[in-house]
């Protein structure tokens, strides 16, 4: 493992507490905030991700924040956190806004049988390939931003069925590459064949529309399978087909998970069709993943390994991914904790993009260079990546009520003050 530079971390965090109180005996809205921060020190043996690797070690500052609430007909849940990255050699990379992460979402309650919810999230990053989750295509270091907007309604319409319609549109833009949006009407049915099973049938209508090229139009049927196994072992099994532009195109999906209070880990095998960043059109995928954590409790310690194989189809011309990676997080005191990760990234094969390796001037400071071309010469792109940090976090939970009127109908005076649950 490439020998890490000496480093000083510091970091500072303000955490609340409150005091318990007696809580009333009806329903309460419960509220939950966390956040923190964590400074790092890394090694990157290749900053613009391209066959020709430059290497440099960076300083890596970032801010988290986590809330949900939760009353008896709605839940919110939001999630904030970025990444400002200060590069040793080439102070051109360098940049507080690295990569922003930011998703909102709620649901509503309407009786015992209808849920509304509706789901938002925002992401940017100079490093495209974190947000080409199916494929993990590295098309090159380039501002990349992704965006959504998912809303859904669920109707019980027995004890054992579910029916549910769903509308997702997605925004992919960077800054070197054409735009592209997509949109994704969904029905599907739940149906409980037993007590540890179910079937769900869906449908899907997509619409993807590039900047400057046809739209194409993808329409999916799907029949899902899930099957309890054991009390904490759980198999999924999906089949279906596409049909795009006249061609019929396979939907699988196969998924074996087990979790228990101190230990989880999944396997799982994709083909699908999709879109990423820098890509025209729509990319043929199989992939498989491998993951498994394990967490001690009353030690501190947890840690993860994952892996995972790539094989994408792009307009007749291949272009695999390989990954893996590890990490490793030790609680010392009290909110204080320390971590270290590293993660391999290997691809063969490039999408025809091109791509801006920096950040524009008036991000940056000093003038950004020309576009460089990435063609698919067959050179491989290597990446290791390590990462040792220095985390601060802490939680504030309060609970005041009433969320809504007392069963008895009549309104009770609100306690006013909070208190954990």
């Amino acid at each position: 493992m490439t020998r890490l530079a000496r480093t000083s971390l510091t970091a500072v965090s303000i955490l609340t507490t409150v005091g318990a109180l007696p809580g009333p005996s009806w329903a309460q809205a419960t509220s939950v905030v966390t956040s923190g921060v964590s400074v790092g020190y890394a090694y990157d043996e290749n900053v613009l991700w391209r066959p020709d690797a430059q290497s440099d070690h960076l300083m890596r500052v970032s801010p988290t924040l986590h809330f949900t609430r939760e009353t008896v007909r709605s839940s919110w849940m939001g999630d904030f956190s970025g990444d400002g990255e200060r590069f040793s050699r080439d102070r051109t990379l360098s940049t507080a806004l690295a990569r922003q992460h930011a998703l909102l979402s709620g649901e509503w309650k309407s009786g015992q049988s209808t849920r509304v919810s509706l789901e938002g999230a925002y992401d940017n990053s100079v490093t495209p390939a974190e947000l080409n989750l199916t494929t993990s295509l590295n098309i090159g270091r380039t501002r990349a931003w992704r965006w959504y907007l998912a809303p859904l309604v669920s109707q019980a319409v027995s004890p054992r069925t579910t029916v549910r319609a769903s509308y997702r549109v997605t925004g992919d833009l960077a800054e070197a590459t054409a735009d592209a949006v997509t949109h994704d009407a969904e029905i599907d049915a739940r149906y409980g064949t037993a007590e540890r099973s179910d079937i769900d049938v869906q449908y899907d209508s997509q619409w993807f529309v590039f900047q400057a090229a046809p739209v194409f139009r993808s329409d999916v049927g799907r029949v899902t399978w899930r099957r309890l196994l054991k009390p904490f072992t759980r198999l999924s099994l999906t089949g279906g087909a596409r049909l795009t532009a006249g061609e019929v195109t396979p939907e699988i999906e196969a998924s074996l998970g087990r979790a228990t209070t101190t230990a989880d880990a999944s396997v799982s095998y994709t083909w699908t069709q999709t879109t990423a960043l820098g890509v025209v059109g729509l990319i043929k995928v199989q992939r498989a993943i491998a993951s498994a954590a394990y967490h001690r409790p009353g030690s501190g310690w947890s840690g993860s390994v994952q892996g995972g194989a790539y094989r994408n189809d792009i307009n007749g011309t291949l272009a695999t991914v390989f990954h893996t990676g590890a990490d490793i997080d030790r609680r010392i005191a009290g909110p204080l904790g320390i971590g270290v990760s590293y993660a391999l990234e290997y691809q063969r094969g490039l999408p025809n993009v091109t791509a801006l390796f920096f950040l524009p001037s008036h991000l940056a400071g000093p003038p950004a260079p020309a576009p460089v071309l990435l063609t698919n010469s067959g050179q491989a792109v290597r990446r290791n990546f390590v990462l040792v940090r220095l985390v601060v976090s802490g939680s504030r939970r309060s609970a005041t009520g009433p969320a809504e009127l007392p069963r008895d109908g009549q309104q009770r005076p609100r306690d006013g003050q909070p208190h954990v649950d």
